[in-house]
Protein backbone atom coordinates (compact mmCIF):
# COMPACT_ATOMS: atom_id res chain seq x y z
CA UNK A 1 0.00 0.00 0.00
CA UNK A 2 3.01 2.18 0.63
CA UNK A 3 4.26 1.37 -2.94
CA UNK A 4 0.95 3.18 -4.22
CA UNK A 5 0.60 6.03 -2.36
CA UNK A 6 3.41 7.26 -3.31
CA UNK A 7 3.02 6.61 -6.62
CA UNK A 8 -0.02 8.52 -6.23
CA UNK A 9 2.03 11.05 -5.20
CA UNK A 10 3.96 11.09 -7.49
CA UNK A 11 2.10 10.87 -10.34
CA UNK A 12 1.94 13.84 -12.39
CA UNK A 13 -1.72 14.28 -14.55
CA UNK A 14 -0.05 16.37 -17.36
CA UNK A 15 1.72 13.10 -18.35
CA UNK A 16 -1.76 11.70 -19.87
CA UNK A 17 -2.57 14.08 -22.93
CA UNK A 18 -5.91 15.92 -22.39
CA UNK A 19 -7.98 13.95 -24.40
CA UNK A 20 -7.33 10.76 -22.45
CA UNK A 21 -9.92 10.52 -19.73
CA UNK A 22 -12.13 8.41 -17.90
CA UNK A 23 -14.36 8.01 -21.17
CA UNK A 24 -11.49 7.24 -23.01
CA UNK A 25 -10.31 4.03 -20.66
CA UNK A 26 -13.71 2.75 -20.10
CA UNK A 27 -14.54 3.08 -24.44
CA UNK A 28 -10.83 2.29 -25.78
CA UNK A 29 -9.46 0.15 -23.10
CA UNK A 30 -11.22 -1.52 -21.10
CA UNK A 31 -13.13 -3.62 -23.56
CA UNK A 32 -9.77 -4.76 -25.09
CA UNK A 33 -8.73 -5.94 -21.27
CA UNK A 34 -10.75 -9.22 -21.53
CA UNK A 35 -8.04 -10.58 -23.71
CA UNK A 36 -4.71 -9.40 -20.99
CA UNK A 37 -4.07 -11.97 -18.29
CA UNK A 38 -5.01 -11.00 -15.06
CA UNK A 39 -1.09 -11.58 -14.04
CA UNK A 40 0.09 -9.76 -17.34
CA UNK A 41 -2.15 -6.64 -15.46
CA UNK A 42 -0.77 -7.20 -11.87
CA UNK A 43 2.35 -6.80 -13.08
CA UNK A 44 2.23 -4.20 -15.61
CA UNK A 45 0.90 -2.51 -12.77
CA UNK A 46 2.84 -3.45 -9.54
CA UNK A 47 -0.76 -4.47 -8.01
CA UNK A 48 -2.34 -7.66 -6.72
CA UNK A 49 -3.80 -10.05 -8.65
CA UNK A 50 -7.42 -10.10 -6.99
CA UNK A 51 -7.70 -5.87 -7.51
CA UNK A 52 -6.22 -6.64 -11.30
CA UNK A 53 -9.29 -9.04 -11.99
CA UNK A 54 -11.72 -6.52 -10.63
CA UNK A 55 -9.96 -4.11 -12.86
CA UNK A 56 -10.28 -6.07 -15.87
CA UNK A 57 -13.77 -7.06 -15.28
CA UNK A 58 -14.72 -3.03 -14.84
CA UNK A 59 -15.60 -3.56 -11.47
CA UNK A 60 -13.31 -0.87 -10.40
CA UNK A 61 -11.29 1.87 -12.59
CA UNK A 62 -7.90 2.13 -11.15
CA UNK A 63 -5.86 5.46 -10.88
CA UNK A 64 -5.35 7.46 -14.04
CA UNK A 65 -1.57 6.84 -13.70
CA UNK A 66 -2.31 3.32 -14.83
CA UNK A 67 -4.34 4.03 -17.96
CA UNK A 68 -1.11 4.22 -19.99
CA UNK A 69 0.16 0.64 -19.03
CA UNK A 70 -3.11 -0.79 -19.45
CA UNK A 71 -3.53 0.76 -23.08
CA UNK A 72 -0.02 -0.57 -24.01
CA UNK A 73 -1.43 -3.77 -22.46
CA UNK A 74 -4.64 -3.95 -24.49
CA UNK A 75 -2.24 -2.97 -27.84
CA UNK A 76 -3.71 0.66 -28.22
CA UNK A 77 -1.16 2.28 -29.90
CA UNK A 78 1.21 1.97 -27.82
CA UNK A 79 -0.54 3.40 -24.60
CA UNK A 80 -1.63 6.51 -26.61
CA UNK A 81 0.70 8.78 -25.41
CA UNK A 82 0.48 11.89 -27.29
Amino acid sequence: MRRQEAGKRSWNPHDLPIWFNKKTYSNAILPKLGKVSVALISAELGISEPYATTIRAGVRIPHPRHWLGLARLAGIAGGMKA
